[in-house]
C-alpha cells in the first residue's frame, strides 16, 4: 500500500502481477493473489505463473464452488463472454443477467448464490452484500480444500478469453441517435438490459454508451477469434458510418 495515493496506474498494476507471477513460481506456492487498492477485487496467478484472465478467474470461482455444492445460481453482467456463459450453463448453474453498473450487480446478487462483475469482484450476499476480496480468497481456499482440487487442474476445463473490447469516440449529442439506430437494426435479435446486445448462435456484439465520457464501448464475444474480430470490425464500421 502507498499512503500517498489510493490507486496504482494500469502499468504499475501489470508490473505488480508480473512480480507476483515470478514470486509464485520461485516459492512454489499453489497460487498467488493481488487485491485492488480498495480490497474488493482479486487477481490470481496460478502455480505455473499464469496471470489468469478475468474470465478464467470467474470461471474458476464458479467451478470450485459448484463442485463443493455451494453454488447453484449466479448473477453476471451482460459483458460476460459467450464461452463463460456456456461454461456456467454446462455446470448446471442458473444465470441471472444484469447491467454492468456495480450497484445493479450488488442488488441483483441478493437473488442468487453469487454475483460477479467479471473484473475480479465477487459478491457472496448470504455473507456480505458487497464486494470483498478477502472473503473471495477465503471461500476459494475453502472450496478447493473441500473438493481436493487445485487451480491448475480446474483451469483446464475453463474458458480463458475475455471479450474483445474497443472504445469509440462519440459526441454526446450523437449517442442517442446511434443507440436508436442500433435498436431498430437489431430489434428482433437484440437484448436491451443495458445498451444493445445483438445475440447470434455463436456469440454476441454489444454496444454500450459510456455514462461519463463521450465514448461508445463495443464488446464482441464469439466462439472463435476470427469471428470475434469480424463482428467487432463490422459493428465499428456501421457506427462510424452513422456518425458521418
Amino acid at each position: 500500500a502507498d499512503g500517498r495515493r489510493a490507486v496504482r496506474t494500469a502499468s504499475e498494476f501489470r508490473d505488480a502481477k508480473r512480480k507476483l507471477s515470478s514470486m509464485v513460481k520461485s516459492l512454489g506456492t499453489s497460487f498467488g493473489v493481488i487485491l485492488d487498492a480498495s480490497g474488493e477485487k482479486v487477481f490470481i496467478v496460478d502455480r505455473s505463473g499464469e496471470i489468469l484472465s478475468d474470465t478464467r478467474t470467474t470461471a474458476l470461482m464458479i467451478g470450485s464452488m459448484h463442485r463443493s455444492g455451494t453454488l447453484n445460481s449466479i448473477t453476471l453482467p451482460i459483458t460476460a463472454s459467450i464461452e463463460l456463459e456456456h461454461y456456467v450453463k454446462n455446470q448446471g448453474v442458473d444465470v441471472h443477467w444484469c447491467s454492468t453498473l456495480p450497484r445493479n450487480i450488488i442488488r441483483e446478487a441478493t437473488n442468487t448464490d453469487v454475483g460477479a462483475d467479471i473484473m475480479g469482484g465477487f459478491i457472496f450476499s448470504r455473507a456480505l452484500p458487497f464486494y470483498d476480496g478477502m472473503l473471495s480468497i477465503g471461500l476459494l481456499l475453502e472450496t478447493l480444500a473441500k473438493t481436493g482440487s487445485n487451480l491448475v487442474t480446474l483451469k483446464q476445463e475453463t474458458p480463458a478469453r475475455d471479450p474483445s473490447h474497443i472504445e469509440l469516440p462519440c459526441p454526446w449529442e450523437s449517442k442517442g441517435t446511434i443507440m436508436r439506430r442500433m435498436s431498430e437494426l437489431h430489434r428482433d435479435t437484440a437484448e436491451f438490459i443495458e445498451g444493445v446486445k445483438e445475440r447470434e448462435e455463436d456469440g454476441y456484439t454489444l454496444v454500450l454508451p459510456d455514462k461519463d465520457r463521450p465514448v461508445l464501448h463495443i464488446y464482441s464475444s464469439y466462439m472463435t477469434d476470427e469471428r470475434e474480430r469480424e463482428r467487432l470490425a463490422a459493428a465499428e464500421k456501421q457506427i462510424r458510418l452513422w456518425m458521418q
